[in-house]
């Protein structure tokens, strides 16, 4: 969601009750920097009360760009409200506990999610999901193949994870946040083809002149995002001068991965006066 200044999206923790939604949330309000994330909030009270927390990405030629990071209830009485929460969703992390007296919880938790999805005219094939098994610690070591069997998905990435002492949480988070803002990169793009074709030859056009050169920015900052990984593996570059067309500037940045090398380039489009 794009307002005045600001680009917002929205992350979603679902899974059951108890399974660790809440936990992650928490663990990700204490590890951030407090100038990288906003106040964790409640909303409601028991037993519909839920978290949410904005994480800060930083400033981009004046837009304030976040991902609003909410837990979905997990008891009966929230059913409507996790509907309600799930339907405009940029991403979703599903936490799969792994303890065995809980998979016919997280199955049906899936089956939900699933059933909300499509009543909203979505599905799991096209939302961008990342799997989090958590409660590792108390589970055996065969325990994420047989869960992942009868899950059934193939999520754009999965993790081991122990909520409560923060294993396996802010990589979780920084691979969804990548693939979010990708996503949103990819729809930029097809906005902006869109807006692109020519006109019908027949119409005659006025006469523009030509926006003016926009000079390539020489730092970008967007620390919050390379600090969502304890360890800041990812550093931010620009990919190329930023481009002026008409009132619009595209902003071209790379995300480079400090150990491994890898790259994604993304890019960012927004509006002038």
């Amino acid at each position: 969601m794009q307002t005045t200044g600001e680009i917002q999206a929205k992350l979603v923790y679902y899974g059951a009750a108890e399974s660790g939604k809440t936990a992650n949330v928490q663990c990700i309000h204490r590890k951030l920097k407090r100038d990288h994330r906003g106040e964790l909030r409640v909303e409601g009270v028991p037993p519909t009360a839920y978290e949410m927390l904005p994480v800060q990405l930083g400033q981009i030629r004046g837009f304030t760009t976040s991902i609003h990071v909410y837990a979905a209830p997990g008891s009966p009485e929230a059913a409507e409200l996790r509907r309600k929460i799930v339907a405009d969703a940029d991403g979703v992390v599903f936490v799969a506990d792994l303890r065995p007296d809980r998979y016919a919880a997280t199955l049906e938790s899936l089956k939900e999610l699933q059933s909300n999805l499509r009543a909203h005219g979505r599905s799991l094939r096209e939302i961008l999901l990342v799997i989090q098994y958590n409660h590792r610690d108390e589970a055996d070591e065969n325990a994420v193949e047989r869960l992942h069997r009868s899950i059934k998905l193939k999520p754009a990435a999965s993790f081991e994870a122990v909520a409560t002492d923060g294993t396996g949480v802010l990589p979780c988070l920084t691979t969804i946040s990548k693939l979010i803002l990708a996503d949103l990169r990819k729809r930029a793009d097809e906005e902006a083809a869109a807006h692109d074709e020519p006109e019908p030859a027949s119409e005659p056009r006025a006469t523009e002149k030509p926006a003016p050169a926009v000079p390539a920015p020489t730092r970008i900052e967007m620390q919050a995002l390379t600090s969502l990984d304890d360890q800041k593996n990812f550093s931010v570059q620009s990919a190329g001068p930023a481009k002026a067309m008409g009132n619009e500037i595209e902003l071209p940045i790379r995300l480079v991965h400090q150990r491994t090398g890898d790259e994604v380039e993304l890019s960012i489009r927004f509006s002038i006066g």
